[in-house]
């Protein structure tokens, strides 16, 4: 009596398994072929662990599972330059639907590869994928989102890490007619080998319009050259990032505009857009750090109205409030301004009064007058009401009570 083989995909409904196509899982063959074939012969394919060779790109055509055991089950990528292990989108015209990539560990063996790129997906989901590169100075990438010419959107990252990838942690852009929009990024980080002479590194780089209305959940960016690259972006949101080690935390242009940083940690370093007088409307809200905290990266707020019979906003007091409804101070403390006490309170000491400004201090000047029992007004007065009138200042004496 002969024995059927059994193979680890007999099992009806069962994922394919690369083992059962002939891969070598102690990383001296190509699985190239074999791993070709599984995806052929299946929508699910198993990666189990071991070391897996892999020589050539593999491409990944759309409604595909790639999935591991986790961090051992690790695909050892040695293509080509400018070449990916996992290339996901077969088609250049059509969106790509339903890839879904899970617990792996992609390691980048040779210059200038990366690990996975998404062209032209939808709802494409990675999770659970670490990327190593081997070579400090290899200039690899890790993940890149490419809008392609039907665009690429709802694509979620989560809990992704782009280790030593001393070129581009996650690279947004679209080589195509169309972009990469409103996509998620949960937990994902990055580390750039900045000591290793990476210095043009960077964490996370979006050029726009890819990227746009995309947000960023959590994680880290550490050791790069630039922690974020944003050109020409609109409405981008990181809440919860923190930058480590980076020498610019985020880099810029003044085209960008309402991309907002919420809670983020260790903003040290703003280059290439002013956040107050920016493209528009850029926000850094709730930030530590040196440029979070001290600096105060608050964007100039504009706020509209509903109508031309509204009041854009509306600021209610409790009966009997003793402390301040507004308060307006500068960086040492010192009140600006504030509504208190049922007045308007202006301090001003030395600012400058240009033309139709009125201002309220301690500005004084010669006697006005003469002193005498009819005005019943010292020689000199308490100070001066400064108004500018037409381009001239004039001055309203005033006097204690």
């Amino acid at each position: 009596m002969s024995l059927t083989k059994v193979s680890y995909s007999m099992i009806s409904g069962s994922p394919a398994n690369i083992l059962d196509f002939g891969a070598d899982p102690t990383g001296v063959a190509d699985i190239a072929t074999a791993f070709t074939a599984a995806l052929a012969a299946s929508d699910s394919v198993y990666i189990p662990s071991g070391n897996f060779r892999l020589n050539t790109q593999v491409n990944v055509p759309a409604n595909k599972q790639i999935y591991g055991a986790g961090s051992t089950s690790i695909l050892k990528y040695y293509g080509a330059a400018t070449t990916f292990a996992l290339y996901c989108g077969d088609s250049l015209v059509a969106l790509n639907y339903g890839i879904r990539i899970s617990n792996l560990r992609i390691q980048l063996n040779t210059a200038s590869t990366g690990a996975i790129y998404l062209y032209g997906t939808c709802g494409a989901s990675v999770m659970n994928v670490l990327v190593d590169s081997v070579n400090l100075n290899n200039a690899n990438k890790g993940f890149v989102i490419d809008g392609g010419n039907q665009s690429s959107f709802f694509n979620i990252l989560q809990n992704c890490n782009a280790n030593h990838c001393a070129d581009i942690g996650y690279d947004i852009l679209s080589t195509g007619t169309s972009f990469a929009t409103q996509n998620i990024f949960i937990d994902c980080a990055a580390f750039g080998d900045l000591s290793s002479g990476a210095t043009s590194s960077i964490g996370m780089n979006f050029t726009g319009p890819s990227g746009t209305n995309s947000v960023i959940i959590g994680g880290n960016m550490e050791n790069y050259g630039i922690g974020i690259n944003l050109t020409n972006m609109t409405g981008l949101t990181f809440n919860g990032l923190r930058f480590e080690d980076c020498t610019i935390d985020t880099n810029g242009n003044n085209q960008n505009s309402q991309c907002n940083f919420i809670s983020c940690q260790d903003v040290d370093d703003i280059t290439g857009f002013d956040v107050q007088n920016g493209f528009g409307r850029n926000t850094f809200f709730g930030c530590s750090g040196i440029a979070g905290i001290i600096n105060k990266q608050e964007a100039t707020s504009i706020i509209y109205s509903k109508g031309v019979t509204q009041v854009p906003v509306t600021i209610t007091g409790y009966p009997a409030q003793t402390a301040a409804l507004q308060r307006w101070t500068d960086s040492s403390g010192t009140v600006l301004a504030a509504i208190e006490g049922g007045a308007l309170r202006i301090n001003n000491s030395a600012q400058t009064v240009g033309a139709n400004e009125i201002s309220i201090g301690s500005i004084t000047s010669a006697t006005v007058g003469a002193a005498g029992a009819a005005s019943a007004l010292p020689a000199t007065p308490t100070g001066y009401l400064i108004i500018n009138v037409a381009g001239t200042n004039r001055k309203i004496p005033f006097y204690a009570v």
